[in-house]
């Protein structure tokens, strides 16, 4: 979905990054684009909750586990 910010509590050590426009590879600090990807760089280990908000000021949260070493995916269906 595209124009989601989200929020990483606790806060990762690095600005969260969103897909770009125009390549697949680039990263912008404003919002989810097409795509609708969030990255959040050197997240703190343990749990994070991550709060999606919409442009229309609707919220939707995500709770996971990081992992040391890993790379953790979370999929999120926004109604």
């Amino acid at each position: 979905m595209a124009g989601l910010s989200a929020k990483v509590a606790p806060p990762g050590v690095g600005d969260t990054q969103y897909d770009s426009p125009n390549s697949p590879t680039d990263w912008n600090q404003n919002a989810t684009q097409t795509a609708g990807m969030v990255w959040v760089p050197n997240a703190l280990l343990g749990m994070a909750t991550i709060t999606l908000s919409a442009m229309d000021g609707t919220t939707n949260l995500v709770t996971t586990t990081v992992e040391s070493q890993t790379i953790t995916f979370v999929t999120r269906t926004i109604p």
